[in-house]
């Protein structure tokens, strides 16, 4: 009767210890991916929106502290719609893109984010908090409403390829910097 109880409890743990690792293994990992965009090495162009002339600025890799960041800078004073910088990447899957921005000013800020098929998807996030950080997420299981090439029907669909972020032309700040860091995906 004893080697019979030692053999139920050695079986009713491993059907613990399996469901317990089946349960471990559907939750998503929620930990968040640091994407790197702003390290020394990076690779970043800057769009002045050449679409709607006017607009100047650049965009420059550099620290706050022991914290990497890039900085946006622009001048509407000549006309213009936005500004923005991009950089390659290669985002495999996640639920949400978030990024600390701060700003002297309240701003609209542009997130793009291209896909596997080259669609643009564009999202316009407010900036709030100036003189502060404010982390901004995307949610990028929404789709967009606005967006172009690819497919061009809003639907993001992974890998992307490209990320890029900018700020819009407003009545509040003509010229301005804004600074972006901690650019993490989440699942």
């Amino acid at each position: 009767m004893k080697s019979f109880i030692v053999i139920l409890a050695g079986v009713l743990l491993l059907t613990v210890g399996y469901w317990a690792s089946a349960d471990d293994a559907a939750k998503p990992d929620t930990r968040p991916t640091d994407l790197k965009l702003f390290a020394k090495d990076a690779k970043w162009f800057f769009n002045n929106g050449k679409e709607f002339p006017g607009a100047t600025g650049s965009f420059e890799l550099g620290t706050d502290g022991d914290k990497a960041i890039g900085t946006l800078t622009y001048d509407f004073s000549g006309g213009g719609k936005y500004v923005d910088a991009g950089t390659r990447v290669t985002v495999a899957k996640a639920g949400q893109l978030l990024v600390s921005v701060k700003s002297q000013a309240k701003q609209q800020i542009i997130l793009r984010v291209i896909d596997s098929t080259r669609q643009t998807h564009q999202f316009v996030l407010p900036y709030t908090a100036a003189n502060d950080w404010q982390q901004l997420p995307l949610n990028l299981r929404d789709n967009s409403k606005a967006h172009w090439g690819g497919d061009n029907d809003g639907v993001i669909r992974f890998p992307l390829t490209q990320i890029n972020l900018g700020v819009q032309n407003t009545n509040d700040a003509k010229s301005g910097k804004v600074v972006f860091a901690d650019a993490v995906t989440v699942e």
